[in-house]
């Protein structure tokens, strides 16, 4: 077991695993890795939430931004921080995105049972995690992630986390199978900017960008607009979503 100390980051290696979406795409050959951030002022004495942030694009690359950026959502406090990467069954160039995008069809499988093995060493190695409240939140392809595993009812993602995250991600998979979580407890975070052909069809049928959302997953869940913004995670909307989990788990 590594030791365990305030302020540290963990890595994980998981030779067992297949290839990452990004080692796919860029032809690297090296076990999957996850990152474990020990917030400031861990202890034993304390029981801890576990946040997860999943990557947009190809994923995380399991360096320390990739962490730094949790930390950044969380302020590196009161939280166990993780940082996983994206997986993918394969990359077609030919298809939508170079290949990238995760697929409601196709996807499933590979990033159930890759997330599983990840999250039991997880609380393994890590004593004083509070299971089943823990946050799980991704951006673009990471929001894929997430929308893919709920809409398929994933029963070790659903017991081991509670709040739940999408970033400009998703809606479409969500579209195929509605929402079967708490609303309460599901954010939405997406630009208002018509810079994609999904937000123009909105604009044009006349119905605000929070209807939309809750047309897509079926449920009336919390939304968060980013005012000018297209497909982007910018810095100054991280007190919103930190203020939203803040709220949910006092």
């Amino acid at each position: 077991m590594n030791k365990l100390q305030e302020n540290t980051v963990i890595e994980y290696l998981f030779p067992e695993l297949p290839s990452t979406l990004h080692m796919m795409c860029n032809k690297i050959s090296k076990p999957p890795k996850m990152l474990v951030g020990l917030p400031i002022g861990y202890s034993l004495k304390n029981t801890y939430l576990i946040f997860i942030f999943l990557n947009g694009g190809t994923g995380a690359a399991g360096v320390q931004n990739d962490i730094e950026y949790v930390k950044k959502l969380t302020g590196n406090e009161g939280f166990i921080l993780v940082s996983m990467p994206l997986f993918k069954n394969e990359v077609d160039p030919n298809e939508f995105l170079n290949g990238i995008f995760i697929n409601a069809s196709d996807d499933y499988q590979i990033i159930s049972s890759s997330y599983k093995i990840m999250l039991s060493k997880l609380f393994d190695e890590i004593p004083k995690i509070d299971k089943g409240n823990g946050v799980i939140s991704g951006f673009s392809n990471g929001g894929n992630t997430i929308a893919l595993l709920l809409s398929n009812v994933d029963d070790f993602i659903l017991n081991n986390f509670k709040y739940f995250i999408l970033w400009e991600g998703g809606l479409v998979i969500m579209s195929f199978n509605k929402l079967k979580v708490n609303s309460k407890n599901f954010l939405y975070v997406l630009g208002d900017k018509n810079d994609t052909a999904s937000r123009k069809r909105i604009a044009n049928i006349g119905k605000s960008l929070r209807e939309e959302v809750i047309d897509f997953t079926g449920a009336n869940i919390d939304v968060i607009k980013m005012h000018g913004i297209g497909h982007e995670h910018p810095d100054e909307y991280i007190p919103c979503i930190k203020n939203w989990v803040m709220e949910k788990i006092k």
